[in-house]
């Protein structure tokens, strides 16, 4: 199963109404002035350095503040999915939560290969393809790759 966002960069606004997030493009800036200042700091101009930056830079924007520890908490509280928690189990697990912002058509899930996160959809869309043809679209709320995590025990 292959899993890709259908949501615009512009579509990516803080939930509650607040104000809009950072563009893409602040976003990118951000990420390069950090991968400056990394190779200021470790000189990450071997061969090694490069690839680990080339990967670095293939990944989903993360943010991982209190206030967006919060705001995924408050999420998840809504989603039934949880809802059998107790207070202390929902509290270990939030807290192992990220928010992601994911490009149009990037992968999320890759057919064949079990899932090592389990993903909450939180704005936009994502495809579900298998053998190239789109299955089925699942919007706000829905939880992907919760099969495999669980089923692995560790995520691994």
């Amino acid at each position: 199963v292959k899993a890709t966002t259908n949501m615009e960069p512009s579509q990516a606004a803080n939930a509650r109404g607040g104000p809009p997030l950072p563009s893409m493009n602040a976003l990118r800036q951000m990420r390069e002035s950090a991968k400056k200042k990394q190779k200021a700091k470790d000189g990450s101009g071997t061969e090694e350095g490069k690839q680990e930056e080339d990967k670095k830079s293939r990944e989903a924007v993360v943010f991982n503040s209190e206030a967006q520890k919060q705001e995924i908490a408050a999420s998840l509280q809504a989603l039934d999915f949880f809802s059998t928690l107790d207070t202390f189990s929902f509290e270990r697990l939030a807290s192992l939560f990220r928010k992601k912002f994911w490009r149009r058509n990037e992968q999320l899930l890759v057919e064949g290969t079990p899932a090592k996160e389990l993903h909450v959809v939180a704005q936009g869309d994502v495809s579900i393809i298998l053998g190239g043809k789109v299955l089925n679209k699942v919007g706000p709320k829905s939880i992907l790759g919760e099969r495999s995590v669980l089923n692995s025990g560790s995520g691994d």
